[in-house]
């Protein structure tokens, strides 16, 4: 809510986080949800409000893949010099354990925001590599 007087805003709004997972023995859950009041720089506060699964999967010992899935909206500003804006993104990744300190990875990921006044086209991505593990474990 929006309060306008003697050339001050003040913006009152609720804000959250919540997390509920389900996790077994190789398989976890999760679903996400939030809202957040974000500063914008030109015209005021706009309301973040996200929704996102996630799910990972145990496909042996030495491997395993996971999938994501984020949907957010950003409200209009204030004065309307920002619109509202969504954005969708989505990614897939496969690990695998090559050593006891080295696992290599494949990704691939999809994202796209719409605001209504421009229209952008989709970003695709995948993601080749390795990583280390420092320290004991």
């Amino acid at each position: 809510r929006s309060n306008r007087t003697g050339g001050k805003v003040t913006d009152t709004g609720i804000a959250f986080s919540l997390t509920l997972c389900r996790r077994g023995d190789r398989a976890n859950f999760c679903l996400t949800g939030s809202r957040s009041a974000q500063p914008s720089a030109l015209d005021g506060v706009r309301t973040q409000t996200s929704i996102g699964a996630s799910y990972n999967y145990k496909i042996d010992n030495i491997s395993d893949i996971g999938i994501t899935g984020n949907y957010s909206r950003a409200s209009k500003t204030n004065f309307g010099l920002q619109p509202t804006r969504d954005y969708v993104n989505t990614r897939v990744t496969y690990n695998r354990k090559l050593t006891r300190t080295l696992r290599g990875f494949v990704a691939a990921g999809y994202s796209d925001n719409y605001d209504g006044r421009v229209s952008r086209r989709a970003n695709i991505d995948g993601t080749i590599g390795v990583s280390l593990l420092l320290g004991r474990r």
